[in-house]
């Protein structure tokens, strides 16, 4: 019996191992959690939820969180970092990976090697990323915050259990989970050497430190990590191999009895160049220092490995949270010693991320855009102005009317997934009208799918592509068709962003600006504006018009390819050849000859136009032509109310449309008298005479017949200019020209004539 109990004491043993086993490993694995809301910062935490970007979809094997633990705890994982959900809609799958959220703590994760998620150095690579820091839980302590985070490299031989260790402890603080640990101040034997092996091994890092580590007294240095960045005063970037020699400086703390020994860390290792943002230091190093990390926004990061050259570098800051970019803060770059990480014959290279708080927390949170292990793609944005057929460079110049093609390269270089469920949001400026798209997949005009005007609102288009790209539907080809709006002046427009994000690939991109030019065809005449002769007698034989046109925004022109239309006094149009060689500008002249002009005003209206259809604005010139009285514009047909066979005595009044000009170009003071005369209106069908007759009534109300020629108005001038002067507006409703009715009429329709004379004379 005993025997058999000790069987299954055994047995109930080996299950137990079993089942520690199992956590162990499924730990290993994660998915998107929501966000702990309750330790640290959570205040922060929701404003860097709210505000976070869109990012990729990381909750999959392709990372793994780093696996490390405390020496008398074997099983228990303290890696702090988790992926947390963005929360902004039920289709979001944005993964945030948190690092760091609380007091004490270590992150770190790692790209998965095995499904193909690791930095292939015989390719060209690119990855971009979003960082967000914290902020300090008390504003008005600004530097109580920590420690920070770091992007590594690195081929250390604990794979996803890389970490900085001390006596086979993780180490927390300073090292950022990726640096040497400087714990063993007391210790003289504690060389740089000893040191280093303390870091992860194999590795190049780029660090965000939020925390200056920079106590150096002996009192100061107490075995925690205190040291490393002695010298700063302000967050910083830095860039270094964490396992070689030379990133450490060792130094000594003497209290004239005893001595500490601590280490000072060289933040930009040797082959590095700082581009952008760099300062130097006391100690003649180029330092990536006055820097504002933990500031409650999101920043931007790309980072760049160029194979042929082993170089890798980074921007800092270079995108706003709309997706525009911007100019870098930061920018380095430094040629890597590939031999350092010991690949062999492997071309593959793990990178994740570190970090690490103290007595001092943060939210280190990183929302990622691209990583070249998902999709490798590219994209490019151009303009075509259909009209002109020339693609558009920035600061050309189009026309009002012009019809503008934006154009859309997506582009599938390679990958482990497809980009796929691409959304294209493209901002078209608000000086464009968009009629029409169309998205055209690898260049094949028989696999094309339209975009509807319905997804284009606020100067944007919104379209989700339908087909995926992948290694064998590689290129996709996004046209947007539109025209230039009218504009009052010159009008400059600026860059139009792009954006095309999925949950694998997230990319920005923007067509170039440019300017809209009014009356871009241009001229001018001489004469211009208005012309007075005295008398027809002053008129030369024919009046000489010469003048150029020119382009605004080219500085030759063709006369060749040049008309000028013009018409005079409202005649037929005329086209006249500009002539001359290439030059800035294109002359041309034309004549008026003294037949066509007559006493008054005369009007010549003309215009250039090229051979493409672009036209000038209309010029007007006036020429008045004094000496002379003469009739102007006067009806050929004008008529009475209609009346219901009428009384006698009834007087009928004008219907609209009675004008009787008079154009007096004679001296001021000269005067002039308008007479008139009717014959009796007579029913054309019938040949009915109607009883009653034309008459002109003047403001007294004295009616007089129009049976032979009677004054009816007359007029003195009042300028030497030449006056158009209408008698019929001088009458009221009442007076002027009117009919008088002397009996019932029958019904029909009678006519007669009016004739007028302008008599030189009061």
């Amino acid at each position: 019996m005993g025997e058999y109990k000790k069987i299954n004491i055994k047995a109930f043993i080996f299950f137990v191992f079993i089942a520690v086993i199992t956590t162990t490993i499924a730990a290993c694995n994660y998915t998107k959690v929501k966000a702990d809301t309750t330790s640290g910062d959570p205040a922060d935490l929701a404003n860097a939820l709210a505000t976070a970007p869109r990012g990729l979809d990381i909750s999959d094997p392709t990372f793994r969180l780093g696996e490390f633990y405390m020496k008398n705890y074997p099983g228990l994982n303290i890696n702090a970092a988790k992926v947390i959900e963005r929360n902004q809609g039920a289709d979001d799958k944005t993964g945030i990976l948190r690092v760091t959220n609380d007091f004490n703590q270590l992150g770190a994760i790692w790209s998965n090697i095995d499904e193909a998620n690791y930095i292939d150095v015989s390719r060209d690579q690119t990855m971009s990323m979003w960082l967000y820091f914290g902020r300090p839980i008390n504003s008005a302590r600004p530097k109580e915050v920590g420690d920070g985070m770091a992007f590594v490299l690195q081929n250390d031989d604990r794979g996803l259990g890389a970490i900085s260790a001390f006596k086979e402890d993780p180490a927390y603080g300073e090292t950022l989970g990726v640096w040497g640990a400087d714990f063993d101040n007391e210790n003289p034997k504690y060389t740089v050497d000893e040191l280093i092996k303390t870091s992860i091994q194999k590795s190049y890092a780029i660090e965000f430190d939020t925390f200056v580590n920079s106590l150096v007294q002996f009192g100061q240095i107490n075995g925690k990590g205190v040291s490393f960045d002695s010298g700063k005063t302000s967050q910083h970037m830095g860039m270094n191999y964490p396992d070689m020699t030379g990133t450490y400086d060792p130094r000594i703390a003497d209290a004239t009895i005893e001595k500490k020994t601590y280490f000072a860390m060289n933040h930009i290792d040797k082959a590095a160049t700082v581009t952008v943002g760099g300062t130097l230091n006391t100690n003649n190093q180029i330092v990536m220092d006055n820097m504002n990390l933990t500031d409650a926004n999101w920043h931007h990061m790309t980072v760049k490995f160029t194979h042929d050259t082993h170089t890798l570098s980074f921007d800092y800051d270079d995108k706003n949270l709309d997706g525009t970019y911007k100019a870098p803060i930061k920018a380095a770059s430094t040629v890597l010693d590939m031999n350092h990480f010991q690949l062999g014959d492997s071309n593959k290279l793990r990178w994740g991320f570190t970090g690490s708080t103290g007595q001092f927390m943060e939210n280190n949170l990183i929302v990622f855009e691209s990583i070249p292990s998902f999709v490798s793609g590219d994209t490019s944005a151009s303009i075509k102005n259909v009209t002109k057929n020339y693609t558009i460079s920035a600061g050309d110049h189009v026309d009002v009317g012009d019809d503008l093609d934006f154009t859309y390269n997506l582009n599938y270089e390679s990958g482990a997934k497809e980009w796929s469920d691409i959304l294209a949001s493209m901002n078209l400026p608000a000086d464009v009208t968009f009629h029409s798209g169309s998205v055209i997949y690898n260049d094949d005009d028989g696999n094309e799918e339209e975009i509807p005007l319905s997804e284009y609102a606020n100067n944007k288009v919104q379209h989700m592509l339908s087909q995926n790209l992948s290694d064998t539907n590689k290129k996709a080809t996004i046209v947007l068709h539109t025209t230039v709006n009218s504009v009052d002046k010159q009008t400059a427009v600026g860059e139009s962003w792009a954006k095309f994000a999925s949950d694998n690939l997230i990319m920005n991109d923007k067509a170039p600006n440019f300017v809209i030019d009014v009356d871009a065809l241009n001229i001018s005449t001489n004469p211009s504006g208005t012309v007075n002769y005295r008398s027809l007698d002053q008129v030369p034989a024919t009046i000489p018009v010469t003048g150029q046109i020119w382009y605004s925004k080219v500085s030759t022109i063709n006369p060749s390819t040049i008309k000028v239309k013009s018409s005079f006094n409202g005649g037929a149009e005329v086209t006249t050849s500009a002539t001359g060689s290439i030059g800035a500008t294109a002359p041309f002249s034309l004549s008026i000859d003294r037949s066509k002009v007559h006493v008054g005003q005369n009007t010549l209206t003309l215009y250039g136009q090229d051979n493409t259809g672009k036209r000038t604005k209309e010029i007007t010139i006036i020429f008045n032509v004094g000496g002379g009285l003469s009739f102007g514009n006067v009806s050929p047909g004008v008529f009475f109310k209609d009346v219901n066979m009428g009384y006698k005595g009834e007087i009928v009044t004008r219907k609209p449309g009675w004008q009787i000009e008079v154009i007096d170009g004679r001296s001021n003071q000269k005067g002039w008298t308008l007479q008139a005369k009717a014959s009796p209106l007579v029913d054309d069908k019938t040949s009915s005479q109607l009883i009653g007759e034309v008459v002109h009534r003047d403001d007294n109300g004295m009616i007089a017949p129009l049976l032979d020629w009677t004054n009816i108005y007359s007029h003195k001038k009042s300028t030497d200019s030449v006056e158009t002067f209408d008698v019929a507006n001088a009458w009221t409703q009442n007076n002027g020209v009117l009919l008088q009715l002397n009996g019932k009429n029958m019904a029909g329709v009678y006519s007669g004539k009016v004739e007028w004379n302008l008599v030189d004379s009061i």
